[in-house]
């Protein structure tokens, strides 16, 4: 059966996935493009695969989830749900992991107040890449909508993610706090447990972990460069600070 019709209800389900308030009531969340599909480990669940009936091909090139239900979209209708400008053919459903127990982890980013979606993508992405156990998130972007899935490349699946009030932070290990008036980042070695702070593109960090930081530390810019974007400033102390500790 191929559905035709923008009132249907799975359809309308995929459509309000896109909203942050839909993410919300359902728990779901929306991974679209062929690769990023792929991607997908077998652990998380998945709920519906949408595929357009002029790409229905490409679920041959890899292993669905049993449980999954695909869904077939005619190509006009697949076109018009889809949020990215040139669309691959396919979208999966997946359910919103339940959130893990941070605190008896070693190594976490934490994001106080970053709003911009690509920003957020970016940083999951590369605390994945480095290893890193959490990413940790305070008054910022939702890491699960569409483009900020899209932004992590995958890292989504790769690192676990939380979002947190101020008021719940508990954990036991040294928190460095990212600002340009810190001490020289090359010249800290941290502890095995250790978390990194990065704050508002506009504001900078909260007063809050402001507060809660061991120390503060900077990057050094030269060219009278005043800062650096939040995503480059949080992948370049990851592992800045991971060659540091080894």
């Amino acid at each position: 059966m191929v559905i035709e019709s923008i009132s249907n209800a799975k359809v309308k389900l995929l459509r309000s996935l896109y909203n942050k308030k839909g993410r919300n009531e359902t728990g779901l969340f929306v991974v679209e493009g062929v690769n990023m599909v792929k991607d997908i480990p077998k652990s998380v669940d998945v709920v519906y695969y949408f595929v357009s009936d002029k790409k229905s091909d490409v679920l041959d090139s890899f292993e669905l989830n049993p449980k999954a239900e695909v869904i077939t979209l005619r190509n006009e209708l697949f076109e018009r749900v889809s949020e990215t400008i040139t669309p691959s053919g396919l979208i999966a459903i997946c359910k919103i992991p339940t959130p893990i127990d941070y605190k008896c982890l070693n190594k976490l980013i934490i994001l106080d107040g970053v709003k911009d979606l690509g920003n957020v993508g970016t940083i999951i992405r590369t605390a994945g890449a480095c290893g890193f156990d959490a990413v940790l998130l305070f008054d910022s972007a939702d890491p699960y909508s569409p483009k900020c899935i899209r932004s992590t490349m995958g890292g989504i699946f790769r690192v676990n993610v939380v979002n947190l009030e101020y008021s719940d932070f508990d954990w036991n290990g040294d928190v460095y706090l990212l600002d340009m008036a810190g001490v020289n980042i090359f010249d800290e070695a941290p502890n095995d447990k250790y978390a990194i702070v990065v704050g508002s593109e506009a504001k900078g960090a909260s007063e809050y972990f402001r507060n809660r930081a061991n120390k503060i530390l900077s990057i050094p810019m030269q060219n009278n460069t005043e800062s650096l974007n939040a995503g480059v400033s949080a992948s370049l102390s990851m592992y800045i600070l991971e060659h540091n500790r080894r």
